[in-house]
């Protein structure tokens, strides 16, 4: 199958992940949730990057930090809105996870592994995490892309 990125959104050499794609990474996803790992275990970064790997293996050649991400490195592409299978880079507490929801043009769920929780789905409004995604400047989305 040949990919292209119709808008040129993502780096030379990949495009943005598909609906199928973006599927397999959010079953991948809940299935790292489903194992019972903590925060220790795995943070938010690494869950990213394994959801991302388990179903594509060698997609990302690292697990790329929060800071890494807000300054374009990887396989990622910045957008203004939200979709699922998209990343949300939360630059307060420095958090990124993968939008599993939407409602009303809205994150309502997401998939992260947070230092409360370890790998988990998190359904939104939530009292601590809806602040987070509802502050002004304090959210980022990015696209995933995938090797051609």
């Amino acid at each position: 199958m040949i990919f292209v990125d119709l808008f040129g959104l993502c780096p030379a050499g990949t495009h943005e992940a598909t609906p199928d794609e973006i599927g397999k990474i959010l079953k991948a996803a809940r299935d790292i949730a489903g194992q019972g790992l903590s925060y220790k275990d795995i943070r938010c970064n690494q869950f990213v990057a394994r959801s991302i790997n388990k179903s594509f293996p060698g997609a990302l050649a690292e697990e790329y930090h929060t800071s890494q991400i807000g300054k374009g490195e990887g396989p990622f592409e910045k957008t203004n809105s939200p979709a699922v299978g998209e990343l949300a880079l939360l630059k307060t507490p420095g958090h990124v996870v993968i939008i599993s929801g939407m409602q009303k043009g809205k994150v309502s769920q997401f998939l992260g592994s947070q230092t409360s929780t370890g790998p988990a789905a998190v359904n939104l409004p939530d009292y601590f995490w809806q602040g987070k995604l509802d502050a002004k400047g304090n959210v980022q989305y990015y696209k995933i892309c995938l090797p051609n």
